[in-house]
């Protein structure tokens, strides 16, 4: 997916204020780590910074892959699980 061009000028500006980058192709679900010098080519990548807190999330795990749930809260997550299941911490680590 392509960033908006409010998206490429808050990065842009990021990088002006001297915070961490990282990129990713488009299309791609892993972003890099940090990009000491960017390209800026964005027609074939996206930008952003760092996050300082990474994104977290919590999957419940049933054992059947076809069921298996994701929640933004562990509340929300153990609401949802059966005794069996698990609920697993899923954090973004670059």
């Amino acid at each position: 997916m392509k960033q908006t061009t409010t998206e490429m000028v808050e990065a842009v500006n990021a990088f002006k204020q001297g915070k961490a980058i990282q990129y990713k192709a488009h299309g791609a679900n892993n972003w890099s780590g940090n990009c000491e010098v960017p390209a800026w080519d964005f027609s074939r990548f996206e930008y952003r910074e760092i996050p300082e807190h990474p994104h977290k999330c919590y999957m419940v795990i049933t054992g059947d892959d076809s069921t298996d749930t994701v929640h933004l809260t562990e509340k929300e997550a153990i609401a949802h699980a059966a005794l069996e299941d698990r609920v697993v911490l899923m954090e973004e680590i670059i």
